[in-house]
């Protein structure tokens, strides 16, 4: 729920007190700075030497004979290349927010956002008792129209309205604003509290910058009976009562945009309390600065100063370096999911190319063998009636060369092979057709390359080496049966003897002729066959394995290595990011109850200006609800406090809280966790915009998670 604050008639400001944590607020903000730099310093070597790794090892995969695939290599210099860009603006932009905090470094700073003529002038006028003459100029639309200004010891920004906040150049712009800020007081108007405020307002508060909400009752007291009228009924109007509708519209916006957790909402009405500073009549003055509530705002600064002022300015400093780290820790997941895609599917389609290729290999000797057979042992079938046929004739030589070329030994020969080249083409043809559609479908971002290129120098490469085959097929035997035309010869010589009369020698040399064809013959068959499985071996089957067992996985292996450079990067950065998050919790902890965390902190996951679910020890503290609240106030998120069991079950459904986890079915492996429930059960657990997942995740880093709505 958000806590409303009311009006404070009888405080008395303790002007010592509130000097004294101003005191303090600079000297903790000095601390931070320092401490920032250190942080910093820490960090840049430790990004630059995960850039200089990253592009060794592309020169090192450059350098391998084997693996020459430029269009990968491409790719992956690409990546590089913005990873690198991203790495030297993120530094670039915090050692400039480094200077402009040292600018500032002995000043709390207050930035008042709203749309146009919400009152955002108006109420700087008169808190800093200011003419008037910022007020009323409509939308401003430059860094000119940015104006700061000194009030109480306090530094007081007046910006443009957030509606003139258009490109990205404005969004620049007011994010520089965001990063001075220790606390922003966001107007709306009870005329027009508009989703698109909040809506605007939500991007520009991912550093987690403490909010407070001041609804301007837009009252008109132009003319003294308004203003009578007013002063008679203000209690009706600048009130919670009386504007209980647009409190509730405030809420839902701020639980949809900003988290909306302990916000605090002020009613105003800023043009009374800038009339107060102007009017003569002591009296009038006071009953209008009575009637504006504007005392509220003032108590809530001194008292955010008073109790919480160094704990803000820590936020202001620690928040701003961590929010750097979740976008670079980002900047590298986002580099692992674009290419993890890639290696999931080619891998895939891997596996299935070997099972293919073990499969073509047996199934394409067995063939030989079988084609080979068939080709030669009808040849062998015609042995006996040629003989009978010209057994003593001097034509036998010129009739079995005849034969031979009609039946067209050598074509049928080759045409085994081609038809096993034929296979293998068509099936790498349709396998790079597969592998293009399918991670076309992966929707790759194109900032690293279309995945078309990857396949042609991947998958292209396998075809290519068809190409090389297709030279060679028709070479594998020769064009004329020059071994064959040697059983002419041998015809020839053993028909002539078979001259005479002599009819039993005939019988019994005929069928001797017979034999030693047929086993001439069979000898020849064994030798092409031998020779097509030898040019089967070369050719195809050593080519593709040399591509599909050893260049492929180098290509697939350089790719999972790359991945692993840069999750080792990203997850060194998580590393940083979480000890930052458990260095500021401790610190917040301390100051606001004066006392050391003692508890170890096992585990900390966090979603700025959001949530902080914390695993740890049982602390009386955080298990008392009122002490929570408090630091959540401070905090500006709500924090859910786990207490550490050893039983994995039990402790997953207390991480998933605020979620209802008593009909849900879990199942734990050893490295996933499968969350099953109704789909009222599984939107309270994934959360709003999937942050209680990602949380609970972030707790169980070691598992994936698996969520089944049944």
């Amino acid at each position: 729920m958000l806590k409303i604050l009311k009006d404070e008639k009888n405080h008395k400001d303790n002007f010592n007190d509130y000097i004294e944590a101003l005191e303090e607020c600079k000297e903790t903000a000095e601390k931070e700075i320092i401490h920032l730099i250190g942080r910093l310093n820490y960090l840049k070597p430790v990004l630059m030497d995960s850039y200089t790794n990253l592009n060794k090892f592309i020169e090192q995969a450059k350098a391998l004979g084997e693996v020459n695939d430029e269009k990968l290599i491409s790719i992956l210099e690409i990546l590089n290349d913005t990873i690198s860009a991203n790495i030297n603006k993120g530094i670039t932009e915090v050692e400039k927010l480094i200077e402009k905090k040292k600018k500032n470094i002995s000043t709390f700073t207050v930035t008042l956002f709203g749309r146009t003529k919400a009152g955002k002038s108006t109420i700087r006028e008169a808190l800093t008792n200011g003419d008037g003459e910022s007020i009323g100029k409509g939308a401003q639309r430059t860094t000119r129209d940015i104006k700061e200004y000194y009030w109480n010891n306090l530094r007081i920004i007046d910006t443009p309205g957030i509606g003139a906040y258009e490109g990205e150049e404005d969004i620049v712009i007011a994010e520089s604003i965001i990063d001075e800020t220790d606390l922003i007081l966001f107007l709306v108007t009870n005329d027009s509290i508009q989703e698109t405020e909040f809506e605007r307002l939500a991007k520009l508060k991912s550093q987690n910058k403490p909010i407070v909400i001041l609804l301007n009752v837009k009252e008109d007291i132009e003319n003294e009976l308004h203003r009578k009228r007013f002063l008679r009924r203000n209690k009706e109007t600048v009130s919670l009562e009386g504007q209980v509708g647009n409190i509730e519209r405030i809420k839902e916006y701020s639980k949809k945009y900003l988290g909306g957790y302990n916000l605090e909402i002020i009613p105003i009405h800023a043009q009374s309390a800038f009339d107060s500073t102007q009017v003569d009549n002591e009296d009038l003055s006071k009953e209008l600065y009575n009637a504006s509530n504007i005392n509220s705002v003032k108590f809530m600064l001194r008292e955010m100063i008073v109790n919480q002022g160094k704990q803000k300015r820590i936020l202001s400093f620690r928040d701003d370096y961590i929010y750097y780290l979740n976008n670079l820790e980002n900047i590298y997941w986002n580099s692992c999911k674009k290419i993890k895609p890639r290696i999931d599917c080619i891998s895939d389609k891997h596996a299935e190319i070997k099972r293919w290729f073990i499969d073509f290999k047996s199934k394409g000797t067995a063939n030989i063998d079988s084609e080979v057979s068939k080709i030669f042992t009808q040849l062998a079938s015609e042995i006996d009636s040629f003989v009978d046929k010209y057994a003593g004739d001097k034509n036998a030589k010129r009739s079995w060369i005849r034969k031979l070329e009609a039946y067209n030994v050598e074509e049928k020969v080759n045409e085994i092979y081609k038809e096993l080249f034929d296979e293998a083409e068509r099936y790498l043809n349709e396998f790079a057709r597969q592998i293009s559609f399918e991670t076309k479908n992966l929707n790759f971002s194109s900032d690293i390359g279309d995945i078309g290129d990857l396949k042609k120098g991947i998958v292209g490469r396998v075809v290519r080496y068809g190409a090389v085959v297709m030279d060679v097929a028709f070479v594998v035997l020769p064009k004329k049966a020059k071994v064959l035309i040697g059983i002419g010869g041998a015809v020839t010589s053993i028909l002539s003897c078979l001259w005479g009369d002599d009819s039993i020698n005939y019988d019994r040399k005929k069928s001797e002729i017979k034999s030693d064809m047929k086993k001439y013959i069979n000898k020849i068959a064994q030798d092409k066959n031998k020779q097509l499985r030898q040019a089967f071996g070369k050719n195809i089957v050593d080519n593709l394995y040399k591509q599909i067992n050893i260049e492929w996985p180098q290509e697939i292996d350089l790719l999972n290595n790359y991945f692993g450079m840069l999750k080792k990067s990203a997850i060194n950065i998580r590393e940083e990011e979480k000890n930052e998050n458990i260095s500021l919790f401790k610190i917040l902890y301390k100051l606001t109850f004066k006392k050391n965390f003692i508890c170890p902190m096992i585990r900390v996951a966090r979603e700025q200006g959001i949530m902080l679910k914390i695993l740890t020890n049982e602390d009386e503290l955080l298990r008392a609800k009122g002490s929570r609240r408090l630091l959540e106030s401070i905090l500006g998120e709500t924090i859910i406090y786990i207490t550490f069991i050893n039983e994995t079950s039990e402790l997953l459904k207390r991480a998933l809280f605020p979620a209802d986890t008593g009909n849900i079915e879990l199942a734990i492996s050893m490295c996933n966790i499968t969350i099953k429930g109704v789909k009222e059960n599984i939107e309270q657990i994934i959360g709003e915009k999937g942050i209680n997942i990602r949380l609970t995740n972030s707790l169980f880093e070691d598992f994936n998670f698996i969520v089944e709505e049944i």
